[in-house]
């Protein structure tokens, strides 16, 4: 397993800035974002010219990129994938957005599952969605990038149990695993492991009941028993600490970089004892 930082936790700096500051930190790898937190790739420019904008990203990227977030709208209701109405618009973009991926050399690509729609029972929506991620996990597969999913709180999958069933309706689709998503909902971290089996890539981020970032020391997932889960279950990719600073989900009220840093420090620890 090897640590990556998601580019959107140094929410002031440009992408290449917090490409620098990771790189000062000692990361290797780099999450990078077309979605709705600062700082992102240029969406204009990824959608018209994928391949030409990853081969000049490419040549001045100090870091290796390990996922890329791919936000189709604005925000996470806009074009989502359980509304029909953008799949070929989401389609097209997407085809771009895997050019990128080749020329970048980046192996993954997390989308959103989507929301349950006005007019829409959450059995329609589910249903719409799993038409197109079957057709965006075609697109990667031609282009050799691995799609996943984030479940997250308000989209259609929020229990790992619906998380584990929508996968399986989706042959090669992974999981863009976040634990806090499931803690600031109150699952047990027992539940949560469930999961780490299907998982593409992990986000990292402390959490409790009500609350989906908090300090290391504040919250309740307990890190090293991930650590060990996830090692258990064979998993080989990376681990990308993603702490924000925004005011989705009350993110202010911890210092993105300290914690960045104590995470980092988290896993290495339990990495150099159980060596």
């Amino acid at each position: 397993m090897k640590l990556s930082v998601a580019a959107w936790s140094f929410a002031y700096c440009t992408t290449q800035e917090a490409i620098n500051v990771a790189a000062s930190l000692g990361f290797t790898h780099v999450d990078l974002g077309i979605n709705n937190f600062k700082p992102q790739l240029d969406r204009a420019r990824i959608v018209t010219d994928g391949a030409a904008y990853g081969r000049e990203f490419a040549r001045a990227c100090r870091l290796r990129i390990a996922n890329i977030y791919a936000l189709f709208g604005c925000d996470r209701y806009d074009r989502n994938l359980s509304d029909p109405r953008h799949h070929e618009r989401n389609f097209a973009d997407f085809r771009e957005i895997m050019q990128f991926c080749k020329a970048t050399s980046t192996p993954s690509v997390f989308v959103l599952p989507g929301i349950v729609n006005a007019g829409q029972s959450r059995a329609d929506a589910i249903a719409v969605s799993v038409d197109a991620l079957k057709r965006l996990v075609d697109i990667g597969r031609e282009a050799g990038v691995e799609v996943q999913i984030e479940a997250h709180s308000g989209s259609l999958i929020e229990a790992p149990g619906d998380c584990i069933e929508f996968l399986q309706r989706v042959p090669g689709l992974k999981l863009a695993l976040d634990p806090s998503h499931f803690t600031m909902q109150g699952v047990p971290q027992a539940e949560v492991h469930r999961l780490v089996g299907y998982a593409g890539h992990v986000h990292l981020r402390q959490a409790a009941p009500g609350q989906a970032q908090r300090k290391l020391e504040d919250g309740t997932i307990n890190f090293p028993a991930l650590f060990g889960a996830l090692r258990d279950a064979g998993y080989q990719g990376c681990l990308a600490t993603e702490y924000i600073h925004a005011p989705a989900m009350a993110a202010y009220v911890v210092d993105v970089l300290s914690e960045t840093i104590k995470m980092r420090d988290s896993f290495l620890s339990w990495q150099g004892a159980t060596r």
